[in-house]
């Protein structure tokens, strides 16, 4: 069934958006829909888990004795190369992320052996997280269907007033950058996802975990705790390569939580009622794109920069995107920024339902 078309408003900061309908669209994009095998593979998972242990050895075997044996001046080129390795642990997340959209092979064997092998590397459990990916896809932007787990969970100005007192200070934090920067990313992908049920109890609308994916994350949780045990128990020869993986690891948490909340959460971003909601204008108005400055930029964050296209179409492949997006930003204009307007948007807070956009809570509170 189609949706709604999406209205023409010169004065939106989404500039003009011509009313070709989600048919025509995927039409125009058809050819570039249909995933490659050997490009999944030797494109994709083998170069980029690759680039995981080589940059993981070279983190570990040569510039941590290397710090350790210049008194630390040589911190910030360690501390590079575990921010290199982190670039390497989100893009093979992106990797997991085009399998359990089955982007990656029609093959959903292929697509489920790849996304497992990914999320080993990622702490993430596949089954789960395929589940809560896909209700932030088919809900997103929708006020009545958050459930926080699987997107960023907004209220609106009239939800937050009604709120008690110590309830807004909770929604505050949550809000906070050191939140998005700091505590979530460490907490939700090293202890919430060791503990399914967490995410089950306080959500109202979560379902309960399957017997799979409670399998899946046992599973997982063993390897960890087996892994864990060798390391406490060979620790000086362990703790180089422990150290620098939990260090790229949680600093890749953290640019994927920056990545997914800049790219839903900007000032103009599409917030409706159950039933004003439309999944079309939820892809392409509630989803940024966001201009990288170097083409091997957008290569390294799995092209995810084109998420407004992701959302229209989620199984797209993700090294198709960026021609997908070529191929229709002339019929279709879609929220554009820069990496240098993204810190910007973590003051963006609150939906304001009057003037149809996103304000912060400064503004808010100038307001009463």
């Amino acid at each position: 069934m189609l949706q709604k078309p999406i209205e023409i408003d010169e004065h939106s900061p989404l500039h003009s958006i011509s009313k070709i309908n989600r048919n025509a669209a995927l039409r125009a994009i058809g050819d570039l829909i249909q995933p490659s095998v050997p490009r999944a593979i030797f494109g994709e998972f083998l170069p980029t888990i690759s680039l995981v242990l080589i940059t993981w050895i070279l983190c570990a075997k040569w510039l941590y004795p290397f710090v350790l044996g210049t008194n630390g001046w040589a911190i910030p080129i360690y501390m590079a190369g575990c921010g290199l390795l982190a670039v390497w642990i989100l893009r093979l997340f992106l990797v997991q992320h085009d399998a359990e959209h089955q982007a990656l092979s029609e093959s959903r064997t292929l697509n489920f052996v790849i996304g497992h092998i990914c999320s080993v590397f990622q702490f993430t459990p596949f089954l789960s997280w395929h589940r809560h990916h896909w209700h932030h896809h088919m809900t997103s932007g929708n006020l009545e269907s958050q459930d926080g787990l699987g997107g960023i969970y907004t209220l609106t100005v009239s939800q937050f007033q009604a709120l008690a007192g110590w309830q807004q200070k909770v929604y505050r934090i949550s809000r906070s950058r050191w939140w998005f920067l700091i505590l979530r990313p460490t907490g939700l992908f090293l202890f919430l996802q060791r503990f399914p049920l967490i995410r089950f109890l306080f959500s109202s609308i979560a379902q309960k975990p399957t017997r799979a994916e409670l399998i899946n994350i046992l599973v997982l949780d063993v390897i960890y705790v087996a892994i864990g045990c060798l390391s406490i128990n060979h620790w000086s020869m362990a703790d180089p390569w422990v150290i620098s993986y939990l260090i790229g690891a949680i600093a890749a948490a953290t640019l994927g939580i920056i990545l997914f909340y800049t790219q839903h959460q900007f000032q103009s971003t599409y917030y409706e009622h159950n039933e004003q909601w439309s999944f079309d204008d939820s892809a392409l108005r509630g989803s940024m794109t966001l201009r990288m400055p170097f083409a091997i930029m957008e290569w390294a964050i799995g092209y995810i920069n084109f998420h407004a296209l992701h959302h229209l179409k989620a199984n797209i492949p993700m090294y198709n995107l960026q021609q997908c997006h070529a191929r229709l930003g002339i019929g279709i204009a879609m929220p554009e920024c820069k990496p240098g307007d993204l810190w910007n948007t973590f003051d963006l807070a609150l939906r304001d339902e009057t003037q149809h956009r996103m304000i912060g809570f400064a503004e808010f509170d100038a307001s009463k």
